[in-house]
């Protein structure tokens, strides 16, 4: 996975060998990954995750020249984009593992995910995580993850990537300052 994706970003592959390799992962059971009993295998599958958002982030690898290329990285931006939020929920679930250190992997990869994957992000796993947040009785370790998610996204995300969701983020903000036992 990742000779595939240095060769991709470095210029030595083209956007092509790219494409192939996300459709690849897409039909894969990357999003299973996330639900393995096994922390070396979840914490493989949250660096793949990650290093994906990082390499895809914006337009995609850099490389090549005109519009049919840009165009071409936009839609494996986008491809990108929906192996991401295919992952989520498997994420979340992995935040609420009674293991500590899968939990923390969890949580981890989630504010990894949003701090990398520059400032367009991935504005459709918002209402999700602000969805868990301002759950009453949420399971604590998934409030946990997706707060910290939100406030990486906070952080890195252009304001109009999250003006969109504005009213979901603020009743996850409302939320989480009124829980009297944060997570």
């Amino acid at each position: 996975a990742g000779g595939v994706l240095l060769s991709s970003s470095s210029g030595e592959g083209d956007l092509r060998t790219a494409s192939a390799f996300v459709e690849c992962l897409r039909r894969t059971a990357l999003p299973d990954q996330f639900l393995d009993l096994r922390s070396q295998i979840t914490g493989q599958a949250c660096r793949v995750l990650v290093a994906l958002a990082y390499e895809f982030r914006g337009n995609g690898p850099a490389g090549g020249d005109g519009e049919d290329d840009a165009q071409f990285r936009r839609q494996l931006s986008s491809s990108v984009s929906h192996l991401v939020e295919a992952c989520v929920p498997g994420v979340l679930d992995l935040c609420k593992s009674g293991t500590r250190l899968m939990a923390k992997q969890g949580a981890d990869c989630l504010g990894a995910l949003c701090a990398v994957s520059g400032p367009s992000g991935h504005p459709r796993i918002i209402p999700r995580l602000a969805d868990e947040v301002a759950q009453k009785r949420g399971q604590k370790g998934r409030k946990r993850g997706s707060a910290m998610g939100l406030t990486c996204a906070l952080r890195t995300w252009d304001a109009g990537t999250l003006g969109r969701h504005a009213a979901a983020l603020e009743s996850a903000a409302r939320a989480a300052g009124s829980d009297r036992d944060p997570a």
